[in-house]
């Protein structure tokens, strides 16, 4: 049996990338729609993919390439698998495949003497070198968390809120269990839905030298959109606004700004 690992050259490390990306974008997609027909699919791909390469007698790259999509789809779904219904954490699900990786370098360093990938010539090495590509990719899940999140809000479904409080220097000093639960209370208050929600998770930072102050008397010094050079204009959050220091009062400086220049140039 001829090798049947191509050359490791650039054109590998794109086509590799490109089918990492496709199989566990693809096996991330599964796991926000139906569990039940993903699994169905990724079994059915990934056996497909096996007898195929395993059928031929020397590197065939629409066979190659073709497992190592459903390699990295399946990969990704049993892990994914791990976490979501049997609630290994993330961290639990990598300990477990890197063992089994080490597992099967052990093994076959210890049975052919070699962990060459340019002497996949024999059934068992090829057996040794797939099993290595699926405990890699199985150790990659949830690889697009944005995407995942806009659908099911969490890796354990539900919603994720991320909050701004300022002005917040009086609660600068406040423990952070109190801050939660006047944050919650105030979400409760505005949005009687959630009062049924379960609060699983929080983290609060705080960064004293972004909290700003309302101090009276100091809007005097803030200055106009207009500046005193001709033409010159500011938008900022610093400027004249009847907003705060805030991404509020920037914009609207910068609608200012564009009625200001309209009214000095017409149009």
């Amino acid at each position: 049996m001829a090798a049947k690992v191509p050359e490791i050259a650039l054109l590998f490390w794109v086509v590799k990338l490109l089918t990492t990306a496709a199989g566990e974008a693809s096996s991330d997609y599964f796991a926000t729609h139906s569990k039940a027909i993903g699994a169905a699919v990724e079994i059915i791909v990934v056996l497909v993919g096996v007898l195929w390469q395993f059928k031929t007698r020397r590197y065939v790259a629409p066979a190659y390439w073709f497992l190592a999509l459903a390699i990295a789809t399946t990969g990704t779904g049993v892990s994914d698998t791990m976490h979501l219904v049997f609630g290994i954490p993330y961290g639990g699900t990598t300990f477990i495949w890197i063992i089994t990786l080490l597992g099967v370098f052990f093994l076959w360093s210890r049975t052919e003497h070699t962990l060459s990938i340019h002497s996949i010539v024999t059934r068992q090495r090829e057996l040794f070198y797939w099993a290595t590509i699926f405990a890699t990719f199985a150790d990659v899940s949830i690889t697009c968390p944005e995407e995942f999140q806009k659908n099911m809000g969490t890796a354990n479904g539900g919603s994720v809120m991320s909050l701004v409080l300022a002005p917040a220097h009086k609660l600068m000093n406040m423990p952070n269990e109190v801050i939660t639960g006047l944050v919650m209370k105030d979400i409760h208050e505005r949005f009687p839905k959630s009062r049924q929600a379960k609060l699983l998770k929080s983290t609060i930072v705080k960064i004293p030298q972004s909290v700003y102050k309302a101090v009276p008397d100091v809007d005097q010094f803030r200055p106009d959109q207009i500046s005193p050079i001709k033409n010159f204009f500011l938008a900022g959050d610093f400027t004249y606004q009847r907003y705060l220091a805030s991404m509020e009062g920037a914009a609207l400086s910068g609608k200012l700004v564009a009625e200001k220049l309209l009214s000095r140039f017409g149009g």
